[in-house]
């Protein structure tokens, strides 16, 4: 079964959070209006919208979109879990205006296991009942630690990439594999 939750919150509005475990849900290119961060928490995928071509994305890899770029990430087979955190993009430019965030700023590859560990657990105190102030703390904190790592990006090997279909592609009969936080109740929030 797949499992997706969302986090919003009316006092937090520059800021969205999604986890999905295990799907096998495909994306047509496609942009959001502010700066995400995305992390594979299992499996592969190829992420498109990098300027050098296809990027392979494996477990523990972040990944930093600018606001309104073209991109997909989708499972090079079989099942994936991953997790999105959508920033707006003038709230970081005024939080964080040491970082320069803009459309010209280039997809960014992060493959370092203390930051993707850094925004799991920003995702898991997003997603709990911590105080909000607290929350936003933590946010700024893993933002900039997020956001001024060196990038290190990859081709895609020749055998992985492909177009991809419109649709979700039908479920695999092996394993799904297990979430990465198994005491989450995985639903629909919004607080």
């Amino acid at each position: 079964m797949v499992r997706a939750e969302f986090w919003r919150s009316d006092a937090l509005p520059f800021l969205e959070s999604r986890r999905a475990c295990p799907t096998v849900s495909c994306y047509k290119p496609h942009s959001h209006d502010a700066v995400s961060i995305g992390a594979v928490d299992e499996g592969r995928s190829v992420f498109t919208g990098a300027p050098e071509g296809p990027v392979q994305l494996t477990a523990k890899n972040l990944v930093v979109i600018p606001a309104y770029r073209v991109h997909a990430c989708n499972p090079v087979e079989g099942r994936w879990s991953y997790q999105m955190l959508h920033v707006d993009e003038a709230w970081l430019a005024g939080s964080l205006p040491e970082l320069g965030v803009g459309a010209d700023r280039p997809v960014r590859v992060i493959d370092e296991p203390g930051r993707y560990a850094a925004f799991c657990h920003l995702n898991e105190v997003l997603f709990s009942a911590v105080d909000l102030r607290e929350k936003k703390e933590l946010l700024v904190t893993v933002l900039d630690e997020i956001l001024t790592a060196p990038a290190q990006s990859s081709p895609a090997p020749e055998s992985v990439r492909r177009t991809w279909p419109s649709s979700p592609r039908s479920s695999s009969t092996s394993a799904p594999p297990t979430c990465r936080s198994p005491s989450a109740i995985w639903s629909r929030t919004r607080v």
